[in-house]
């Protein structure tokens, strides 16, 4: 042994903790520390289309006022211009002793300066320092997505899915993420059928992923660890918004 712990025994051990000294308090050993995991790993994993998995939690008061972003955190590589949302690319899973390599590639737009003196509806898009809203001080297209399905959430159910920690209003307990399941369907439609209307922004990044290569180690230094090696292709062309033409 080297002394080195894998991915894996890294990530139960930080859950175990969680589990034991933070919320609560049983050991690995107590019949109900798998319940609790798989509570955790429920909230961790949490969508709207996967919502439904609460419900085999609604009647516990153990979980009552517990705060599940503290539980949750994932991953994602965007734009530092923009956030992801549920429309977002699938994601990709890795098991055990798993490789996955993958390269991106960087699409660039940017906008002339002079675009500042025309008015977003003339140009018929937003700076990311021109919100629709007060209630987030930017804007981006995810951002304007985020916004209308939380403001369906708080229409259908009275509360919104803890993953909107940033936007007011009451957060939805289990009971309450078990009615917004019931609307999964309505509100994870495409932005445009659940009539969002959201500009494109001035300014856009956007990185579109190659084919993956997965590979699966059988034994050597990578057997039971899990490794994730990205790389990005520098875009050969930059796009730029200006103005023709000015009436």
């Amino acid at each position: 042994m080297n002394g080195l712990k894998t991915l894996q025994e890294i990530i139960t051990l930080d859950i175990k903790v969680i589990i034991y000294s933070r919320t609560w308090g049983v050991t690995s050993t107590d019949p109900k520390f798998q319940y609790y995991l798989d509570f955790v790993e429920t909230v961790a994993n949490a969508t709207y289309i996967s919502l439904n998995e609460f419900h085999k939690y609604q009647d516990d008061t153990t979980l009552k006022d517990i705060d599940m972003v503290e539980l949750a955190a994932k991953y994602y590589l965007h734009s530092y211009l923009d956030i992801v949302h549920i429309t977002y690319d699938l994601f990709h899973e890795l098991g055990e002793s798993e490789e996955l390599e993958i390269n991106y590639r960087m699409i660039e737009t940017m906008s002339s300066p002079a675009l500042r003196y025309l008015t977003p509806s003339q140009r018929r898009c937003r700076f990311d320092d021109e919100p629709l809203t007060h209630e987030v001080p930017v804007y981006s297209t995810s951002l304007c997505y985020v916004i209308c399905r939380y403001k369906l959430a708080l229409k259908l159910c009275g509360c919104k899915p803890f993953f909107y920690h940033f936007l007011a209003g009451k957060v939805c307990d289990i009971k309450g993420l078990m009615c917004l399941s019931k609307y999964a369907d309505n509100i994870t439609q495409s932005p445009s059928q659940i009539g969002c209307k959201c500009p494109q922004p001035c300014d856009l990044i956007v990185y579109l992923p190659q084919i993956p290569k997965y590979t699966k180690w059988e034994y050597g230094y990578f057997d039971q660890r899990i490794t994730f090696r990205w790389g990005l292709l520098p875009p050969t062309t930059k796009y730029r918004r200006d103005i023709l033409f000015w009436i």
